[in-house]
């Protein structure tokens, strides 16, 4: 699309301008950062501006730039993971309650967890352990009455 893309919060919408926050639920959490960070502890450099959570917190600020979206980003890690097709019900009580504090008007929020990684990739079993943990997605959009 000419000049980028266009979404609720940006000017040339059709309809009225709304905050759209966007809140990510994963009982899995960040394992990308988790990992850089045990393998820090180790004795190995870790990268500066890592710390939990960077990574999910930044694609969803590369989200909210990217397509003009004014409310609030929150990433947060669930005690247990939804199913797939199911967004967890932590989820939604925080999305409704952004809703209800005047912080958003609208939140889309995105449940997903990552395919769990064998420890061991060589070995075949940890393998097809790992191909029979799927990762999943689910995103809905939550607004006021």
């Amino acid at each position: 699309m000419p000049g980028g893309p266009r979404g609720p919060d940006k000017p040339g919408f059709p309809g009225e301008s709304r905050r759209t926050g966007l809140l990510l639920a994963s009982a899995g959490g960040d394992r990308a950062t988790a990992l850089a960070i045990d393998t820090g502890a180790a004795g190995h450099r870790m990268p500066p501006l890592l710390f939990f959570q960077s990574n999910p917190n930044a694609v969803l600020g590369h989200i909210a730039a990217r397509w003009g979206l004014t409310g609030p980003v929150v990433a947060i890690s669930l005690a247990t993971a939804a199913a797939p097709g199911e967004v967890p019900p932590d989820a939604l009580e925080l999305a409704a309650l952004l809703l209800a504090d005047g912080d958003a008007d609208q939140v889309l929020v995105i449940a997903a967890e990552q395919p769990e990684q064998p420890e061991q990739p060589d070995h075949a079993e940890h393998a097809e352990h790992a191909r029979s943990k799927a990762g999943h997605a689910t995103a809905v959009l939550v607004t006021t009455a």
